[in-house]
């Protein structure tokens, strides 16, 4: 699971949501901006990658159009704060696969991680 977002804060409360629902059966990698992600995603191959919008050096959307590009099938979820619809439409046109206010719900994650497994 790549885990992508500037803020330390929330990616360590991702990554305890993760831990409580998934019970160690994934590896989390996380990434600090769009770019570093790119990089990842391109070393890890992961199954699915969580990301915020607004980073530096590569925002989230760039980071989807470019991950989109080298991997079609590319399974990316955008927990963001900015819940206005014309976000959250460039963030699916460009080829996320759903898009959630942050902080993610246990259950939502849960929903998600299943559907994964599928």
């Amino acid at each position: 699971i790549l885990t992508v977002d500037d803020s330390k804060l929330a990616l360590t409360v991702l990554e305890r949501a993760i831990g409580r629902v998934i019970d160690g059966k994934y590896k989390v990698i996380k990434a600090y901006n769009g770019a570093e992600a790119v990089l990842k995603y391109k070393e890890f191959s992961p199954d699915i990658c969580f990301t915020d919008l607004t980073m530096p050096l590569l925002d989230g959307h760039g980071m989807i159009e470019q991950i989109m590009k080298y991997d079609k099938n590319a399974n990316i979820i955008v927990l963001s704060a900015d819940v206005q619809k014309t976000t959250k439409a460039r963030a699916l046109n460009n080829g996320a696969s759903r898009f959630t206010t942050k902080p993610i719900e246990d259950e939502e994650l849960v929903e998600i991680l299943n559907n994964l497994r599928k």
